[in-house]
Protein backbone atom coordinates (compact mmCIF):
# COMPACT_ATOMS: atom_id res chain seq x y z
CA UNK A 1 0.00 0.00 0.00
CA UNK A 2 1.27 3.38 -1.23
CA UNK A 3 1.34 6.56 0.55
CA UNK A 4 -2.37 8.25 0.46
CA UNK A 5 -2.55 11.85 -0.63
CA UNK A 6 -3.12 13.97 2.28
CA UNK A 7 -4.95 17.36 1.99
CA UNK A 8 -2.42 20.16 3.67
CA UNK A 9 -4.20 23.57 4.97
CA UNK A 10 -4.05 25.96 7.74
CA UNK A 11 -5.56 24.91 11.40
CA UNK A 12 -8.15 27.95 10.99
CA UNK A 13 -9.37 26.34 7.41
CA UNK A 14 -10.73 23.34 9.11
CA UNK A 15 -14.23 22.47 7.86
CA UNK A 16 -14.66 19.23 8.12
CA UNK A 17 -15.13 16.54 10.48
CA UNK A 18 -11.90 14.28 10.40
CA UNK A 19 -8.28 13.50 12.22
CA UNK A 20 -5.60 15.90 11.64
CA UNK A 21 -2.01 16.36 12.29
CA UNK A 22 -0.17 19.23 13.03
CA UNK A 23 2.83 19.13 10.90
CA UNK A 24 5.43 20.78 13.29
CA UNK A 25 4.80 18.91 16.54
CA UNK A 26 3.25 15.85 14.96
CA UNK A 27 0.26 15.75 17.52
CA UNK A 28 -2.97 14.94 16.54
CA UNK A 29 -6.32 16.71 16.68
CA UNK A 30 -9.89 14.97 16.19
CA UNK A 31 -12.59 17.17 14.81
CA UNK A 32 -16.00 15.63 15.46
CA UNK A 33 -19.11 16.85 13.16
CA UNK A 34 -20.82 18.31 16.55
CA UNK A 35 -16.91 20.29 17.34
CA UNK A 36 -18.12 22.08 13.58
CA UNK A 37 -21.46 23.09 14.45
CA UNK A 38 -21.00 23.70 18.22
CA UNK A 39 -17.61 25.83 17.98
CA UNK A 40 -17.76 27.06 14.70
CA UNK A 41 -15.16 29.95 15.09
CA UNK A 42 -12.96 28.19 18.18
CA UNK A 43 -10.21 26.95 15.45
CA UNK A 44 -9.83 30.81 14.19
CA UNK A 45 -6.49 31.29 16.16
CA UNK A 46 -4.77 32.98 13.85
CA UNK A 47 -1.61 30.59 14.73
CA UNK A 48 -1.14 29.52 11.09
CA UNK A 49 -0.56 26.52 12.19
CA UNK A 50 -0.43 23.86 9.31
CA UNK A 51 -2.10 20.34 9.19
CA UNK A 52 -1.99 17.16 7.09
CA UNK A 53 -5.36 15.80 7.13
CA UNK A 54 -5.16 12.69 7.59
CA UNK A 55 -8.64 10.82 7.63
CA UNK A 56 -12.49 12.33 7.33
CA UNK A 57 -13.46 9.41 9.88
CA UNK A 58 -12.16 11.42 13.22
CA UNK A 59 -12.71 8.13 15.03
CA UNK A 60 -10.45 5.94 12.85
CA UNK A 61 -7.89 4.16 15.22
CA UNK A 62 -4.45 5.75 16.37
CA UNK A 63 -2.31 2.39 14.75
CA UNK A 64 -4.30 3.31 11.15
CA UNK A 65 -3.74 7.04 11.75
CA UNK A 66 0.19 6.05 12.90
CA UNK A 67 0.02 3.74 9.41
CA UNK A 68 -1.20 6.90 7.24
CA UNK A 69 1.56 9.71 8.53
CA UNK A 70 4.25 7.54 8.51
CA UNK A 71 3.69 6.27 4.90
CA UNK A 72 2.80 9.91 4.13
CA UNK A 73 6.24 11.12 5.42
CA UNK A 74 4.93 12.84 8.54
CA UNK A 75 6.58 12.89 11.83
CA UNK A 76 4.38 11.31 14.47
CA UNK A 77 4.12 12.35 17.99
CA UNK A 78 0.64 10.87 19.13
Amino acid sequence: MGPHRIAELEWDDISEPGCYLMIDSGLLARIHPEDLLRNPGTRGSGTGARVAMLSDNPRLALGSLRVIAIQSHYRVGF
